[in-house]
């Protein structure tokens, strides 16, 4: 309950944010299948993504094949409309359900309230997880994670059932797996928590004849885990068909899959230092334009070391190979043996995956006290300390989130040298009516190499400030050369092209052929 309580405190002005334009209107305010509430329509979109005539969706809207969260989103509309407080506070529920089930899971793992009391702590309040609270398009992340949650619960209390009978929860854990999945795909990984559970009890509860009976329990184990695995095909399958159907092949930053491999020692480098020193946050991390070699050095040796001390400890402390092992499982879908866009890191994939640093080091610090019960203040006191450390900076990150200009404003703070943040800026502040500081941040943004969209946002301002047709249609013309498939550029080239009083502009056959292929593209 105090948990709860301080996670309420922490979370408090949510419900009073707007939408923001970043995803928000892709995937919900502007997004046909989800801001006209729940309908047939939104029912076969989710599922399909096949759009009804006259009801177009972005393309971002099909980026990820997450059927669950987009109808969750659309029953929000049903119930309260558009009404982005309403939005938010359905995230916090959803938060706080999820801190619950953490602290029952770890309450029912290890039989002592105060570390499962701590882990849940962390979920709820780490500064690097209030993205996933306070931003309306991570309901994905919020859903997802929640169903895992009743997953392990379940799945933990089937395995510690009296001998017979709890064959509802074994089902029940299957069924929110399943559920998990269509809320996120990345939830595929579930079933190897699974196993790291089936493990960790193992190793509480040896058996006498563990050597002769192995290979007989390592059958036994994987065959309640048959129909996860039919889930997991079946999910990943469909995901990887609708996005091969209805998504652009990656480009740009992060498209390299041997390239995205090379960077994940220092992906994992940055989730540590930022889960111990969470500072700067932001939902978009610019990729280096190259691996940064002596970042992927230290996160070599790092890993290498912590992986070596988990398993070197996993007899006398095994919370450690538990804990470790806990973080790169969650991590493991979005660290880059996958594409999941141009940013090579982001707070929310550590929403999951820091339970199990959590639990490795409070579990340390509870064995610890058992040995040497002097050091219970200490201890306590420590633990409080952290958590009135990082509540305020939790509740300062989610206030990032209150608006648009205030959420691009700490973009460019938090990455100076992002010539995207510069470019998500200067749009916004062009919308607002402040066109002469919104042209300089986007001039910004092209000199940090943040096109094509700042070469596209400054030929709109021209255009409709009264500048030069002709200087609109030189930075189109920038645009459509870094992304030859942006049809919005190309559509409004070929309108430029096509105004016979623009003179020395002026091309009719060139301007039918722009706007005819600008067209069809945007309606990819």
């Amino acid at each position: 309950m105090l948990v709860l309580l301080l996670g309420v405190w922490v979370y408090r002005d949510v419900g009073s944010f707007a939408f923001v334009q970043f995803d928000d209107p892709a995937l919900v305010s502007n997004n046909p299948y989800v801001n006209r509430g729940l309908t047939a329509d939104s029912l076969r979109w989710a599922f399909t993504f096949e759009e009804s005539p006259g009801l177009h969706a972005e393309p971002l809207a099909r980026e990820l094949w997450s059927p669950l969260s987009f109808l969750s989103l659309a029953l929000d509309v049903q119930i309260a409309g558009l009404d982005a407080a309403f939005h938010h506070r359905v995230n916090l529920y959803l938060h706080l359900l999820g801190t619950a089930l953490t602290f029952l899971f770890f309450l029912r793992l290890t039989r002592l309230p105060l570390v499962a009391g701590m882990v849940a702590a962390v979920f709820c309040i780490h500064p690097m997880h209030a993205e996933s609270v306070a931003w309306i398009s991570e309901r994905a992340d919020l859903l997802s994670t929640l169903l895992v949650l009743g997953t392990l619960n379940l799945y933990l209390a089937w395995k510690l059932r009296p001998a017979g009978g709890g064959t509802w929860m074994w089902w029940g854990a299957l069924s929110c797996f399943a559920l998990a999945c269509l809320a996120r795909p990345v939830a595929v990984v579930t079933p190897l928590l699974l196993l790291w559970i089936d493990a960790w009890l193992d190793r509480a509860n040896p058996a006498p004849d563990a050597k002769q009976t192995a290979p007989r329990d390592l059958v036994a184990r994987l065959r309640p885990k048959i129909a996860f695995l039919v889930v997991v095909v079946a999910v990943g399958v469909t995901s990887l068909a609708m996005k091969l159907v209805h998504s652009a092949a990656p480009s740009g930053p992060g498209a390299n899959f041997w390239e995205r491999v090379v960077e994940i020692p220092f992906a994992l480098l940055f989730y540590l230092e930022r889960t111990a020193w969470p500072h700067y946050l932001f939902p978009y991390y610019e990729r280096y334009p190259q691996p940064f070699l002596i970042a992927t050095m230290v996160g070599v040796i790092l890993i290498a070391i912590v992986s070596w001390g988990a398993y070197w400890l996993r007899d006398r402390a095994p919370e450690w190979w538990f804990g470790w092992g806990w973080f790169l499982i969650c991590l493991l879908p979005v660290i880059g043996f996958a594409y999941t866009g141009s940013s090579f890191t982001a707070d929310r994939y550590t929403y999951l995956a820091h339970c199990g640093l959590a639990f490795a080091v409070v579990s340390s610090m509870a064995r610890l006290v058992t040995r040497w019960p002097g050091w219970l203040i200490p201890v306590l006191v420590l633990n409080l300390f952290y958590l009135a450390r990082i509540a305020p900076l939790a509740h300062r990150s989610a206030s990032v989130w209150e608006d648009s200009e205030t959420l691009f404003r700490q973009g460019v703070r938090a990455q100076p040298s992002s010539g995207k943040n510069w470019n998500h800026l200067g749009a916004l502040l062009v919308d607002q009516g402040k066109v002469d500081e919104g042209i300089m941040h986007l001039k910004r943004s092209i000199e940090l190499g943040g096109m094509p969209d700042a070469y596209y946002n400054l030929a709109v301002v021209t255009l409709s400030s009264g500048g030069s047709p002709g200087q609109a249609a030189k930075m189109l013309r920038e645009c459509l050369r870094f992304d030859p498939e942006n049809g919005r550029a190309m559509e409004m080239l070929g309108e430029l092209l096509g105004d016979p009083e623009q003179v020395g502009l002026f091309d009719a056959e060139e301007s039918r052929s722009l706007i005819e292929r600008g067209r069809a593209l945007q309606a990819r």
